[in-house]
């Protein structure tokens, strides 16, 4: 098999299939993907061709930054000018970025959702679009490729390939993982324990781009089961591919992230502390939960530390009980645990436990403000207040707080 040939160590070229080949970008140099998730393991965009008798198809670009070194590792892996189409799953310019780029240089047509023809109009004065409606087929050389809207995941114009005489589907973001992949191009490829640092990825990139739409994850694996969908290969724009029974492993992990199902007695503890009184409860609370048999997972926010905002995220999506301690700033929320506090409402689901402990020195009580958050969109929410540098002697009474013990 084909493996790794490299571009400025930017791009690998892999073949799939025979007709079929993998693009990959390596990308190191985005620090926060979308200008928030901190990615510190980097994260890779997969673009695909397909090779056939009447021309070869593209499936998605990489990001506009990237353009001129992208159709140059193109052109020295095919033939830029038998590329009759390119079709673009989703408008985010991590994937569209050079689709005007690439039309242009090979005078090839863009397939995709109608609201993508708007989207690219307007992101790049795109003009050689064709839209196709769902369950759409387009017949070129010997193969047959078919179209399904599977909206809002995470985008509205989502769209999936099915190429019918090989099985495989290309997914764009759905199945997609942060991390930077080499030689590996399937899943199974990498051992046990990679297999589940992998996941870990996984589920983070789940839970901070497709979190705050996973009804519809549910609603489209629905979808896709009543119309026999049932690929033997599944390639992401992200990460690595899945073939046979590993299809079904993600497949499951993303219905149980969507529900929220939770690992028992999984704790996750978010604190910020400017002065460290709040660092040293949620130190004693950790330990005392540790010594009971649950399983604290802590992320602080101090004068000389912050934790990524993107782990916490993708923690929190199968915790049982998400605890926020902080203290007042400037007579309200401090404003990390505030942003902490609404992303929660809008990535993860409503069946985790929240507690929420508020320190203070003469008198707001900030666990109000918070609770009021969760509250409002259908959180199950316990309070403690408490005075700063006073929590050894309550100490148990928070721990019972937390695991329903009081």
């Amino acid at each position: 098999m084909l493996r790794c040939i490299l571009l400025k160590n930017r791009f690998v070229f892999n073949k799939i299939l025979d007709d079929l080949y993998l693009i990959r970008q390596i990308d190191l140099d985005t620090k926060y993907f979308e200008s928030i998730w901190e990615i510190p393991e980097g994260v890779v965009y997969n673009s695909y061709v397909l090779n056939t008798s009447n021309g070869s198809i593209v499936f998605d670009t990489v990001k506009k930054n990237y353009c001129s070194e992208y159709i140059e590792f193109l052109d020295k892996n095919i033939n830029l000018k038998n590329v009759k189409y390119i079709v673009s799953h989703h408008g985010e310019p991590d994937h569209s970025g050079c689709v005007k780029e690439l039309s242009d240089e090979t005078n090839a047509v863009v397939i995709g959702h109608p609201i993508l023809g708007r989207e690219l109009s307007s992101f790049y004065n795109l003009t050689r679009f064709k839209p196709v409606n769902d369950g759409e087929s387009l017949k070129i050389g010997e193969y047959t490729l078919v179209f399904h809207y599977l909206p809002w995941l995470h985008w509205p114009e989502t769209i999936v390939s099915h190429i019918v005489e090989k099985n495989v589907l290309l997914t764009c973001d759905i199945f997609g993982s942060y991390g930077v992949y080499f030689n590996e191009i399937y899943f199974d490829e990498l051992s046990v324990e990679k297999q589940r640092e992998y996941l870990i990825r996984a589920r983070k990139y789940f839970a901070n781009i497709i979190g705050y739409y996973r009804e519809w994850v549910l609603k489209n694996i629905e979808k896709t089961s009543s119309i026999g969908l049932k690929p033997e290969i599944a390639l992401p724009a992200h990460g690595l591919a899945y073939r046979g029974d590993s299809i079904d492993l993600i497949k499951e992990y993303y219905l149980k992230w969507s529900r929220g199902e939770v690992i028992d007695k999984k704790i996750v503890i978010v604190y910020t502390s400017m002065y460290r009184f709040v660092e040293e409860t949620v130190n004693d609370l950790a330990s005392i939960l540790g010594e009971n048999g649950f399983k604290p997972i802590v992320f602080g926010f101090n004068d000389t530390y912050r934790s990524s905002i993107s782990d916490i995220i993708g923690e929190l999506i199968d915790c049982e009980t998400i605890v926020l301690a902080t203290s007042s700033y400037d007579s309200s929320v401090f404003p990390i645990a505030k942003l902490v506090a609404e992303l929660i409402v809008k990535k993860i689901p409503r069946n985790k436990n929240i507690v929420v402990l508020g320190a203070y020195g003469w008198g707001y009580r900030v666990s109000r403000e918070l609770s009021d958050i969760f509250v409002k969109n259908g959180f199950n929410v316990k309070t403690f207040d408490y005075q700063a540098g006073q929590h050894k002697s309550i100490i148990r009474e928070i721990f019972d707080k937390i695991t329903g013990s009081s």
